[in-house]
């Protein structure tokens, strides 16, 4: 039996006039590039690390707001060789990420190598594992500072993490719960888009800002 075109280019027609349900807070997806200024060893990064991961300044350059109301990791990669000239780059480093959890053992993967053959990590966050779950803005002290995992690598090394995450609306464009821990661009950069540093919190070693972004207009200007 032979359609009826007619009656399928009325269905077509009909379906113009009526937009589908749009989801305005979509999740959406990006791996955001570090480097360590400075050797890190066994640094932790909580909850609050990655909902202030990136954050916008006000029109004067000053504080920032969080950009993103959830964060969930999906992966951690690190490359990292030894600098310096020889020998000091035939000496071994070793690169690791820890991941942590309340449900069950933490989980630990490493590596070690040279300039030669770089030391290399690839991990995803284990089933149960504290970053395995979204971080949400939060007012409770306790689950901010969550850890989700420990980081270690040498001087140098690159971290690339890979998040998914929801963006704030206009209404939820506010201040963190906790100051923003950052190093400013000088002079200030007003009403800019930033990425933070991934060890942004006062859980990091000696106030943290080691691991600096890069490749993105970052708050320290790398």
């Amino acid at each position: 039996m032979t359609k009826n075109p007619n009656k399928k280019q009325r269905k077509s027609s009909r379906t113009e006039k009526f937009p589908p349900t749009l989801n305005l807070k979509p999740v959406q997806s990006r791996t955001l590039r570090f480097v360590c200024t400075a050797a890190v060893d066994n640094i932790p990064i909580d909850r609050n690390c990655m909902i202030k991961i990136m954050f916008a300044t006000d029109s004067n350059g000053n504080g920032g707001n969080t950009v993103y109301t959830a964060v969930r990791l999906k992966r951690v990669k690190i490359w990292a060789g030894t600098t310096g000239s020889t020998p000091a780059s035939t000496s071994m480093v070793t690169a690791a990420v820890e991941w942590q959890s309340t449900r069950g053992p933490t989980t630990l993967k490493s590596d070690t190598g040279n300039s030669f053959e770089p030391a290399h990590v690839d991990t995803k966050p284990p089933k149960e594992s504290e970053a395995s779950f979204w971080s949400q803005v939060s007012s409770s002290t306790t689950i901010r500072n969550e850890i989700l995992f420990y980081i270690t690598a040498p001087v140098g090394a690159i971290v690339d993490i890979s998040i998914c995450y929801v963006e704030a609306n206009g209404s939820q464009l506010a201040a963190p719960q906790e100051s923003l821990q950052i190093n400013t661009v000088t002079p200030a950069t007003a009403s800019s888009y930033l990425q933070n540093s991934l060890d942004n919190t006062a859980n990091g070693a000696a106030g943290g800002n080691l691991i600096h972004g890069v490749g993105l207009h970052t708050a320290l200007g790398v």
